[in-house]
C-alpha cells in the first residue's frame, strides 16, 4: 500500500511540475499567434513596422520593438492594452468603433477570454522591447 502512495504522489508531483512548466509556453505562444494574424501584416514579422502593408499607408506603423526605449525603459502595459482594446486611439489604427482590426478585441470573444487574448499580447509584446 505504501509502494501505492508513494507511485501516486510521484506522479501527482510529475503532472504537477509538467503542468506549472508549461503554463507560461502558453500565453506567449497566443500572445505570438495573436500578433501574426492581427498586427504583422503592418508592423512586420520583428515588429520593426516593415510588414508587406506598410508601404501603402500613409502614416508608416510603429515599431513596437522599441516602446519601451520610446519612453525611457519603461514598457508601458496598461497603455498598451487601452490601445489594443480600442479605448486608447492610434492615428494609424482608426478610431475605436473601427480600429484597423475591426472589433475582434473588444468583442470578438467572451468578456474574460478577451481580457486574457490582450494580457497576452501585451506580454508578447514585452518581450520583443530592445
Amino acid at each position: 500500500m505504501k509502494k501505492t502512495k508513494a507511485i501516486f504522489f510521484a506522479f501527482f508531483l510529475f503532472c504537477s511540475i509538467a503542468a506549472t512548466s508549461q503554463a507560461p509556453a502558453k500565453p506567449m505562444a497566443d500572445g505570438k499567434s495573436l500578433y501574426r494574424s492581427y498586427c504583422q501584416s503592418c508592423h512586420g514579422e520583428a515588429a520593426r513596422g516593415d510588414g508587406p502593408v506598410a508601404q501603402y499607408l500613409v502614416l508608416p506603423p510603429a515599431d513596437l520593438t522599441q516602446i519601451a526605449a520610446r519612453r525611457g525603459g519603461v514598457f508601458p502595459a496598461k497603455e498598451i492594452y487601452r490601445i489594443i482594446d480600442g479605448r486608447k486611439e492610434v492615428r494609424v489604427h482608426g478610431t475605436s468603433d473601427m480600429p484597423v482590426w475591426g472589433d475582434i478585441f473588444q468583442r470578438g470573444w467572451p468578456p474574460k477570454e478577451t481580457r486574457e487574448k490582450i494580457q497576452n499580447l501585451v506580454a508578447y509584446l514585452e518581450t520583443l522591447q530592445e
